[in-house]
């Protein structure tokens, strides 16, 4: 059986070739009933792979649009429902949409258990770049909590508290899975990718360690007081208040937009603009009146340009 995607309507569905395919060599479009060669809609259904996981990449790591990064790797799952790629970012999409209080970190388990994924020699790199980048979502998330829901190691109340715990019983959870999922991934490929991202495996342990540490340590909750946690497992061992009060609005989501590095872009766009305009105005004017002095101010823009780059390399860097 061959997915295919009928090149005039572009209905998607499978083709048995000892059954469905005519003595012409054609299908019909179980659709439009249009006819059409299987390799035209398996080039057709190729094409629209493509342009769907590029358009969801794009949307999610060039402009955060998380929400259509996810429906776009939907779509590319329906055409290739076992692409590893898509999977992968389709699971990204929705942890970086999330919030504390509805994470999705669950969500990785789920979808690799849904789709046949075979962890071959070819996407074994993939699955661990994707491990890595999960574990770099579990330390936004323990980041996120602690400047977000608590103030100076106090949780605002239990509420935010219970948020917290959950959270980091799900990344456990998920956490192992990965590290069972090793074993069965290609061993050439994963030795390939440690040596290559050399912290990987420090960073995976780390992780590992200091969830089992939260998991089991002590906890100060505002209108509770200290909440002992063991094994995940909750114990109020001495009432106390600590005078903290919510704030009006407390951002839940896990990758906060930052505004100030937002208004720096903008800013970025608009002076870049300007100084292309500049360009372009110069060296209209150099070649219609052919004045040399038309030319070297294309100097100027140029300098500012470079300068402009730097700056604005920095103020974005201390912005985070």
């Amino acid at each position: 059986m061959k997915k295919v995607m009928c090149p005039k309507c572009g209905e998607i569905f499978e083709v048995d070739e000892s059954r469905d395919v005519l003595p012409n060599g054609c299908v019909y479009c179980k659709k439009c009933q249009e006819p059409f060669h299987p390799l035209d809609g398996q080039k057709k259904l190729e094409q629209e792979f493509k342009a769907a996981t590029s358009n969801a990449y794009r949307d999610l790591y060039s402009k955060q649009r998380y929400s259509d990064a996810c429906e776009e790797y939907e779509y590319a799952l329906v055409l290739k429902d076992n692409d590893l790629g898509a999977i992968v970012g389709l699971s990204l999409s929705k942890i970086y949409a999330s919030t504390i209080d509805k994470r999705e970190f669950l969500n990785i388990i789920k979808m690799f258990e849904e789709h046949d994924v075979l962890l071959n020699a070819e996407n074994t790199f993939i699955y661990l770049s994707f491990v890595r980048d999960a574990v770099y979502t579990f330390e936004q998330f323990l980041k996120v909590c602690r400047d977000s829901i608590a103030s100076n190691e106090v949780f605002f109340n239990k509420t935010y508290f219970d948020y917290y715990v959950s959270g980091i019983k799900e990344i456990k959870e998920v956490m192992d899975y990965f590290k069972d999922s090793f074993s069965i991934v290609d061993e050439e490929e994963h030795k390939s990718f440690v040596e290559e991202n050399q912290m990987f495996n420090k960073d995976f342990e780390t992780m590992t360690n200091g969830i089992h540490h939260r998991l089991n340590k002590e906890y100060k909750v505002e209108g509770v007081g200290v909440i002992k946690l063991t094994n995940g497992e909750e114990e109020v061992i001495k009432k106390e208040t600590y005078g903290l009060v919510v704030p009006p609005q407390v951002d839940l989501s896990l990758l906060p937009i930052n505004n100030k590095v937002l208004k720096i872009k903008h800013i970025t766009i608009a002076y870049y603009a300007v100084l292309t305009v500049a360009i372009v105005t110069l060296l209209i004017l150099y070649f219609v009146t052919k004045v040399s002095a038309y030319a070297w101010c294309e100097i100027i823009p140029l300098l500012l340009a470079a300068g402009g780059y730097f700056l604005f390399t920095y103020l974005i860097k201390k912005s985070y």
